[in-house]
C-alpha cells in the first residue's frame, strides 16, 4: 500500500523522514517475504518527489519582514538564523552544503514555516513563549520542552532534505568506505525508535542477576594492604562459575559476553581517597570449525590487552527491530564500524559474538540516558529463523527467546545471554565453534599519589561439540 501510494503520487511525500520510513517498512516486508515481487523498496522510494525546483532561497532583505515579529514567528526566525538550530541541527544537510549555505537553508525554513505552514496564524505563540520562558531555550532544557514552532522547523528541514536529495548530488565522503547499500536520506535524524517497547532499564541489583554465579567480595579482603590485595589471585571468581549454564524460565542460558566490575567507590568519596577496583571482560568469539584447534593453541596463555583481538560493531541511529537486515545496519561495511575479523599474527579470523546498538536519548524523552544494547553477531542470523521480540532480544518462530540482553528486564551489568541448546545447534549449522577470552584487572584508583601497580590477567575457555564448557588456566601479567 505505502509503496504503491508513493509510486503513484511521489510529490505527496516531500519529506525525507517519511520517505526513509516508507523504504524501511518496504525492507521489512521484503525481509518477511511478504512483499509483492513487483516492488523494490529502494527503487520505489528513489523516485523523485520534488515538484518545486529550482528552490527560491529568500535573500536577506526578504527576511527583514520578520524582524519585528513576536511570539512563534520571532522564535522560529531567531532559531533558524542565529541559534542552535542553525548552528547544529541544520548540519544534517552538510552533504549538500556544496550547493547551498547555512544562511540559505535557515532562510528557506523560516519562510516555509510562515508561508506554507501558516505559523503566524496558528495561535501557538502563547505556548511557545510560555515553554521557552519556563524551561529555557538552550540545549540544557528537557528533551520534551520544545516549541510548536520548533516542530514546524523540523518538518520544513526534512522537506528541504527531500528536495535536495532529488536534485543535488551528494559528494562522496572520502573519509568513509564506499557504501554497501544506497544510504537512507537522513538516517541520523531518525530519533525515536518505534521498535522498542521497553525504554527504561531497572536499577542494577546484583542479587537479581541470576546469570551471574559468583563475584568478588571486597569486604572479605578489606584488611589487606593494597599491594597484598593486588597480588592475591584467590579472590577472583572462577571462570567455570561465570560461564556455568543457568536454568531460568524452563531454558538453559549461558553468557556470550559480559562486563562486570566490583569497586569500593561510593558517591561522595573524598577527593584523592584511594579505593580498590577490579573488573573482568568476557568476550565470546566465533571461529570456523577447521581453525578451532589452531585458534586455541594461538590464544592460550596470551595477554589479551592491547586491542589486538576483534571487537564488536556499533551502530547509532539504527532501530533495534531492524537488526541485522535493514539498510541502517548495512550501509557501511562492518569492519568500518569496529567488527574486523582479522587477528594480528594469526592465520585465521575471529568474529566477536555480539554487536552493540546505541539507543540515543537526546531527542527521546522516554529515555533517561542512552542505552547500549548487546545483540548477537550477524553470523548467528544466517539460518534465517530469528525475529526481534520488541523488548530485549530475538525469538524463534514459536516465540521462544534464544538471545537477549538481560539488562532490559533485570538490570545488572552489560551482557548477552544465549540459550545453550539453540546455540550448539546453530553453531553446527553455520560451521563455527565458540570460544571465550577473559580479560581482567585489579587496580587502585582515586589516590593520584598512589604508586601501587595494578595487575592484569587473561583466561581462555571454549564450548565443546556436545555443549559442555572447558576452561584453560588463568595467567597474570604485571605489564599490559
Amino acid at each position: 500500500m505505502l509503496l504503491s501510494m508513493y509510486r503513484d503520487q511521489p510529490t505527496a511525500f516531500q519529506n525525507a523522514i517519511i520517505r526513509d520510513h516508507i523504504r524501511c517498512i518496504g525492507e521489512l516486508a521484503l525481509h518477511l517475504k511478504c512483499l509483492d515481487k513487483n516492488f523494490n523498496p529502494l527503487i520505489a522510494t528513489e523516485q523523485q518527489a520534488c515538484s518545486d525546483w529550482p528552490l527560491n532561497f529568500p535573500a536577506s532583505q526578504e527576511l527583514e519582514i520578520y524582524e519585528n515579529t513576536k511570539g512563534a514567528v520571532y522564535y522560529a526566525k531567531h532559531s533558524c538564523l542565529n541559534d542552535d538550530f542553525n548552528h547544529y541541527s541544520i548540519n544534517c544537510l552538510r552533504l549538500w552544503m556544496n550547493a547551498v549555505t547555512k544562511s540559505q537553508i535557515g532562510g528557506w525554513i523560516i519562510k516555509h514555516v510562515v508561508e506554507e505552514f501558516g505559523l503566524a496564524d496558528e495561535g501557538c505563540g502563547r505556548y511557545d513563549s510560555y515553554i521557552r520562558g519556563k524551561e529555557g531555550g538552550g540545549r540544557s532544557k528537557p528533551a520534551w520542552a520544545e516549541r510548536i514552532g520548533k516542530k514546524y522547523q523540523w518538518v520544513a528541514l526534512y522537506r528541504l532534505a527531500s528536495r535536495l536529495h532529488d536534485k543535488v548530488k551528494r559528494p562522496k565522503d572520502t573519509l568513509k568506505p564506499k557504501p554497501v547499500r544506497t544510504p537512507l536520506i537522513l538516517m541520523e535524524e531518525r530519533k525515536l525508535d518505534p521498535t522498542l517497547t521497553r525504554t527504561a532499564l531497572p536499577e542494577q541489583d546484583r542479587n537479581n542477576c541470576w546469570w551471574l554465579k559468583d563475584g568478588v567480595n571486597l569486604a572479605v579482603t578489606k584488611d589487606l594492604d593494597f599491594s597484598s590485595w593486588i597480588a592475591l589471585g584467590d579472590d577472583l571468581p572462577p571462570l567455570e562459575k561465570l560461564l556455568q549454564i543457568t536454568k531460568n524460565s524452563g531454558q538453559r542460558w549461558i553468557p556470550l559476553t559480559a562486563f562486570i566490575e566490583w569497586s569500593e567507590y561510593k558517591s561522595g568519596l573524598e577527593y584523592n581517597t584511594p579505593y580498590r577496583d577490579t573488573w573482568l571482560d568476557v568476550n565470546g568469539y566465533l571461529v570456523k570449525k577447521p581453525h578451532f584447534n589452531k585458534a586455541l593453541k594461538f590464544l592460550a596463555g596470551r595477554n589479551y590487552f592491547g586491542g589486538w583481538l576483534p571487537e564488536a560493531a556499533r551502530w547509532l541511529h539504527a532501530f533495534a527491530g531492524e537488526y541485522p537486515w535493514a539498510t541502517a545496519y548495512n550501509t557501511e561495511p562492518d569492519w568500518y564500524l569496529g567488527a574486523d575479523e582479522r587477528v594480528q599474527g594469526a592465520g585465521f579470523g575471529l568474529i566477536h559474538s555480539s554487536n552493540e546498538i546505541v539507543i540515543e536519548w537526546e531527542y527521546d524523552a522516554t529515555l533517561p540516558v542512552s542505552i547500549h544494547m548487546e545483540v548477537p553477531t550477524k553470523k548467528l542470523f544466517l539460518p534465517g529463523d530469528l525475529f526481534w521480540n520488541g523488548m530485549d532480544g530475538f525469538d524463534l518462530a514459536n516465540r521462544q527467546t534464544v538471545f537477549f540482553d538481560p539488562r532490559f528486564k533485570y538490570g545488572g551489568p552489560a551482557a548477552l545471554l544465549s540459550d545453550i541448546d539453540d546455540l550448539v545447534l546453530r553453531l553446527d549449522k553455520i560451521g563455527y565453534r565458540l570460544l571465550w577470552t577473559v580479560l581482567g584487572e585489579k587496580r587502585i584508583l582515586g589516590d593520584y599519589n598512589n604508586q601501587t601497580p595494578g595487575i592484569s590477567y587473561s583466561q581462555l575457555a571454549w564450548l565443546t561439540k556436545n555443549g559442555t564448557i572447558e576452561v584453560g588456566s588463568r595467567h597474570f601479567f604485571d605489564k599490559y
